[in-house]
């Protein structure tokens, strides 16, 4: 629905023009349901909103290609951007038809834009009857109808792999009935016919809700009081009543919370328990498990905002910007347009206390299909359709397939071809950027599911988070935190690892074809807490190569004679030179920052030594140049590294020091 004035917007023919001029105008058209004005006008005594307002129309082929209406104050404003806040999408599709009597309502709407501009007419679209929570039957009747959609008409299984539908965790829960309570099932024990939902939630700090324990079991196995659940389960169980799915797998009921071995048994079983679901309910609006998944929201901000109108579409070949006219091309004919904010996006959802968890990670990717319960609508995810919700669940995009989105949504599942390398470098970016409650015991449990999946694509072993045919260059990563990195205190992997790192990590893995090996790979020796399973926790690991090696004091202190080879770079932050002249940049593996000083950073640790890995020719853009990277190792006294960086110089980096006394020597060591 949307006001007079916003109306105008879509037929005036312009790219800019005038809108509320008022503050009381935005209010009252917000007060009336107006999706655009309400979306301006949502945050009380916002001190940017300073009226007259104007808006300004451009075009977007970022991601999806879409319009985009800006509107904004005639002064700059003094805090947030605005586009953040006041920013609208259209998506557009030609050769639509209105609806009979469409025209008559426009005439009308043109009425008003003189007399009323506030009013909001709800003719077209009609008003759904949307109910104000989340738990209401309703909503749960249209996840109903998502799922049976999606079982009939696409094939999601295939896509996020093949299921085995006589499969079941080692444990479930029972749903029951409201007159019958939950129980918890086994498949040892029980008959266990049909299909099971896994639940996606947050534990929260210190959990005291009910748990699985050793003394536990078989009171469960008789009942499971619906009162002593915590409210996000309750609502979880209620849902899959209202889906008519039988079992639920909850983490805290399934697993037993106080034997290790249960826990390591679950961890191997984990991508099992995920892949061969027939739904993941995602709690996404929760930090902890008492928060529940229903939520109270105002319907308006969800009723369906569409028109009709020769809003001009352009064609993929047209400039991401409008030429310097003020007209629109004419249409040949009447577009449908869907009108978004970015609440209505998949982003807005990226701040929720769930998708900043890492387990959730895995449980997202392996899933055939994921319910989310956010904070004021529900969304469907699955391998066919990107992302849809509450707000225009049918509409013209989402009949399509896809669903519309103004911004990048990732990929809801493990990709089975393309550039694999990028990806599984992509795969741990993501990852590492979450949080771990426990990350001493859970790092690479927490991956080893998206891992399994992935090893079909590599040759040889898993070791400690790298694939054995990804090395040497799988060696290279390097932190990627705002704030800098740290090592983690407690041993939970090797340090050349990115797994032994508390923070978010950056990995290249380049296009074979376009590098070359300078350090060639000799053992590599991991001792793993379970030997059945080479994905999960390490006790022990080191490996062994041979390479260019230098020192730093050598590469950067000692006395040569300076003669500067690498033109001086022009952006960025100024790098480390070598004594020849050349230059280098470095990450190391703590708490090191844009703002720190190189040089500084150097002299505190002209000890240790740069090892080279490879050079590659691949580039990303044009300004960047072709590169020879390594990583920074540390002597231990017994002979053998650390990992304590990570390096980049130009493309020859070695060999422009050759001969000389600041050389790289090729060596046999072992980093641990």
């Amino acid at each position: 629905m949307l006001c007079a004035m916003c109306m105008s917007i879509f037929f005036k023919g312009t790219l800019k023009g005038p809108h509320h001029q008022d503050r009381q105008s935005l209010t009252a058209a917000a007060k009336n349901g107006c999706k655009m004005c309400l979306h301006i006008n949502s945050i009380p005594e916002d001190e940017d909103l300073d009226p007259p307002l104007e808006y300004a129309i451009s075009w977007n082929r970022s991601n999806e290609r879409h319009y985009v209406i800006e509107i904004r104050t005639k002064s700059p404003p003094k805090h947030m951007p605005i586009w953040n806040r006041w920013t609208f999408y259209v998506n557009t599709s030609g050769d639509a038809k209105a609806p009979p009597g469409y025209d008559e309502f426009l005439d009308l709407v043109t009425a008003d834009l003189a007399s009323d501009p506030c009013r909001v007419r709800s003719e077209f679209p009609p008003l759904r009857d949307i109910p104000d929570n989340t738990g209401h039957e309703d909503v749960a009747k249209l996840a109903k109808q998502w799922l049976e959609n999606c079982k009939t008409d696409h094939e999601c299984e295939l896509l996020c792999g093949q299921q085995d539908k006589s499969w079941h965790p080692k444990r479930l829960i029972d749903i029951g009935t409201p007159h019958k309570p939950p129980r918890l099932v086994t498949r040892e024990d029980d008959q266990l016919e049909g299909s099971y939902v896994a639940l996606s939630h947050c534990w929260g700090q210190n959990p005291n809700f009910l748990m699985l324990k050793t003394d536990k079991e078989g009171e469960f196995r008789k009942e499971i009081p619906m009162d002593q659940l915590p409210a996000s389960f309750r609502d979880a169980v209620i849902t899959c009543r209202r889906l008519d799915i039988r079992y639920i797998w909850i983490d805290s009921l399934c697993i037993i919370q106080d034997s290790h071995s249960d826990w390591l048994f679950h961890s191997e079983e984990m991508s099992k328990v995920y892949l061969n679901c027939e739904l993941n309910i995602a709690i996404e609006a929760s930090a902890n498990a008492h928060e529940g998944a229903f939520r109270e929201r105002d319907p308006t901000f969800l009723q369906d905002c569409y028109l009709w109108t020769p809003f001009f579409t352009p064609q993929p070949h047209d400039t991401q910007y409008f030429p310097s006219t003020d007209e629109f091309k004419s249409s040949d004919g009447v577009n449908l347009c869907e009108v978004y904010t970015m609440a209505d996006c998949a982003c807005a959802r990226f701040e929720a206390p769930l998708r900043n968890r890492a387990w959730i990670f895995q449980e997202r990717l392996l899933s055939p299909r994921t319910l989310s319960f956010s904070s004021d609508r529900i969304s469907w995810e699955c391998g066919f359709k990107r992302s849809i919700s509450e707000y225009l669940p049918f509409a013209h995009s989402n009949a399509q397939g896809r669903g519309f989105d103004a911004a990048y949504v990732a990929r809801y599942n493990i990709r089975e071809n393309g550039s694999l390398l990028h990806f599984y470098a992509e795969l741990v970016d993501e990852y590492t950027s979450r949080e771990l409650t426990f990350p001493v015991t859970d790092k690479l449990v927490a991956f080893a599911a998206v891992a399994t999946r992935c090893a079909s694509w590599f040759k040889g072993d898993y070791c400690a988070g790298i694939f054995r045919d990804t090395m040497p260059w799988g060696l290279l990563w390097q932190i990627y935190s705002p704030g800098g990195g740290a090592r983690s205190q407690t041993w939970r992997a090797p340090s050349w690892s990115w797994a032994s790192m508390d923070c978010s990590v950056r990995l290249d893995l380049f296009p074979k074809k376009q590098k070359t090996d300078l350090a060639r790979m000799v053992d590599v020796s991991v001792e793993l807490v379970d030997p059945n399973n080479q994905f999960g926790q390490v006790k022990s690991a080191s490996l062994t190569l041979t390479g260019p090696l230098v020192s730093i004091e050598a590469l950067v202190f000692s006395d040569c004679q300076t003669v500067q080879k690498d033109p001086p770079r022009t952006m960025g932050r100024e790098p480390g030179i070598s004594v020849l002249g050349h230059h280098f940049e470095l990450t190391p593996d703590e708490n090191f920052t844009w703002d720190d000083d190189p040089g500084a950073w150097l002299i505190a640790h002209r000890d240790m030594f740069f090892l080279a890995i490879g050079e590659s020719r691949y580039i990303r853009s044009e300004d960047e140049a072709p590169k020879t990277y390594g990583i920074i190792l540390k002597r231990l006294e017994d002979g053998k590294y650390t990992r304590e960086g990570q390096w980049d110089g130009r493309f020859g980096f070695v060999d422009n020091h050759a001969q000389t006394a600041c050389e790289f020597r090729t060596e046999t060591i072992t980093i641990l």
